[in-house]
């Protein structure tokens, strides 16, 4: 599995609930370039970086931050593992996280990077609004390093829809252009085959 796109995995109730959720939840600032990652190849110019709004809801050495992961994340993976057959084993990180129109262009997003460089983790963007701003995949992963990155796979934000790849494969958000705000739900986690 190199990227797989799941849809509509969740309930449309559940849906409805984990956006109203979501958007109601207080988040912290981090400013443009604060905590991102730094590594990345300057002669990219479709590269920026933009502001993010960030709520930690997991972490596994500190474990659940508050009652959304298990209001609402337990639920999402619990649907993740019917939908897709894979069993979860270890749950490194989630954090949720709302990008927000900076008048950006189609082409820009924000520094590619990797989740892990662990081969053995997948990462799920969970979409928890209708929005755009694409979730960018590209050809390479940790060990290969950061230049010459190649889109290969765009996925648009859609409500309720989930993008799963693996962590260590370089990727990168962008910024919402007709809607206000983009809100997903970012999972780190190891997981085998039922």
């Amino acid at each position: 599995m190199e990227y797989n796109t799941i849809e509509n995995f969740l309930p449309q109730s559940m849906q409805d609930y984990i956006e109203y959720y979501m958007l109601n939840t207080v988040y912290g600032f981090m400013d443009e370039g604060s905590g991102q990652q730094d590594d990345f190849d300057k002669n990219n110019k479709n590269i920026i970086y933009s502001p993010q709004l960030v709520h930690p809801i997991f972490d596994n050495e500190t474990g659940p931050m508050d009652n959304i992961f298990a209001e609402i994340c337990k639920p999402i993976l619990w649907f993740f593992e019917k939908e897709t057959g894979l069993i979860l084993t270890e749950v490194s990180r989630i954090k949720a996280n709302m990008l927000i129109n900076i008048n950006s262009s189609e082409n820009q997003y924000n520094p590619p990077h990797v989740d892990t460089s662990d081969k053995n983790s997948y990462s799920m963007v969970y979409y928890v609004n209708e929005s755009d701003g694409d979730t960018r995949i590209f050809n390479k992963y940790a060990h290969q390093g950061y230049n010459d990155l190649e889109l290969i796979y765009s996925n648009s934000p859609k409500k309720g829809n989930a993008l799963l790849f693996k962590s260590n494969r370089y990727h990168a958000s962008s910024n919402p252009i007709k809607y206000n705000k983009r809100n997903i739900i970012n999972f780190v986690f190891k997981a085998e085959k039922k």
